[in-house]
């Protein structure tokens, strides 16, 4: 089973720290909705980057598809960790093969 969504997320600003923007071209997210969190594989579309305080859209790829599938759905709304910087973001769309 593939399951994956398609989501806008934004990074926040690390105070005192520069507003660099993330380094790699996909890594990983904990994603939490609720009380849940599901880990994931995030590709970046575009650059490859996340950088603070810009909105970017993101490919998600669940590392337990079974379990996201029964609780992401578009309108979604989640908080997530990139390094030491935390994100929020939205589900725009789902796709389940």
């Amino acid at each position: 089973m593939i399951f994956e969504a398609i989501a806008r997320v934004v990074l926040e600003p690390s105070h005192g720290e520069p507003s660099t923007a993330s380094s790699p071209e996909s890594y990983g997210f904990i994603i939490t909705l609720g009380a849940e969190s599901f880990s994931s594989a995030v590709i970046p579309n575009g650059s490859g980057h996340l950088v603070p305080g810009q909105e970017a859209e993101v490919r998600l790829h669940f590392l337990a598809p079974q379990a996201a599938s029964k609780a992401i759905n578009p309108g979604s709304k989640f908080t997530f960790f990139e390094c030491h910087r935390k994100g929020y973001g939205h589900v725009l769309s789902v796709n389940c093969a």
